[in-house]
C-alpha cells in the first residue's frame, strides 16, 4: 500500500498545529490521585483488548493460509483444463497424458489437505475426481500413429460440455471458500 508523501506531510503539519494550540490552552484538568477501581479497569480492558486483537489475527491469517492452499490448487487444474480446452485439436497423447496426470496430483493433494482443514465439501471433490476421469477417458481414448490425439466431433462436443461444466464447479467451489 503506498502513501502519499503529501498526505503525510498535510497531515503532519495540521497535527502540529493542532497540537500546539492545545498545548496553549487547557482543555483538560487532571485530578493527582489515582483511583484504583479505574486504573485496574483500565489494565484489564487493554489486557483483553490486545489478546482478542492478536488472537483474532492470528486466527485470520491461519485461515487465509489454508485457503491460498486451496486457491493454488484448484487454479492450477483450472489453467490445465484450459490448456486441454484450447489445443483439443492438436494436442499430443503424451501432454494429454502428463495434463491429466497433473490435475489428478492436486485433486488427491486438495483432498488430503481437506482432510486436515475441511473447507471444501467432500462431495464436490468427489464430483471433480470423476469429471477428470470421464474426460481423461474421453479425450485420451485413441491417438495416431503421430501421436497426435484423435477425437471424434460427437466426442469433443462431449469433452466441451465436461471441461466448461468442470471449469464451472472449480469456480463455484473457490467462490464459495472465498465466502468462508
Amino acid at each position: 500500500m503506498k502513501i502519499n508523501i503529501i498526505w503525510v506531510v498535510l497531515i503532519a503539519i495540521i497535527s502540529g498545529i493542532f497540537g500546539f494550540f492545545t498545548s496553549q490552552v487547557s482543555f483538560f484538568t487532571f485530578s493527582s490521585e489515582i483511583d484504583l477501581v479505574n486504573l485496574i479497569t483500565l489494565v484489564v480492558t487493554t489486557c483483553f483488548g490486545f489478546y482478542f486483537t492478536f488472537d483474532i489475527q492470528k486466527k485470520l491469517s491461519a485461515n487465509t493460509f489454508e485457503k491460498n492452499i486451496f486457491f493454488k490448487g484448484f487454479n492450477k487444474i483450472k489453467d490445465n483444463i484450459t490448456i486441454i480446452e484450447d489445443n483439443l485439436n492438436s494436442l499430443e497423447f503424451e501432454k494429454a497424458v502428463k495434463l491429466f496426470k497433473e490435475m489428478s496430483i492436486d485433486l488427491s493433494d486438495i483432498e488430503e489437505y481437506n482432510g486436515i482443514c475441511n473447507l471444501v465439501e467432500k462431495k464436490d471433490i468427489e464430483n471433480l475426481k470423476s469429471v477428470l476421469l470421464e474426460l481423461k477417458s474421453i479425450i485420451t481414448g485413441s491417438k495416431t500413429s503421430d501421436g497426435k490425439l484423435e477425437i471424434s466431433e460427437e466426442h469433443k462436443r462431449l469433452s466441451n460440455g465436461k471441461i466448461k461444466g468442470m471449469k464451472k464447479d472449480i469456480i463455484k467451489i473457490i467462490i464459495e471458500l472465498n465466502r468462508k
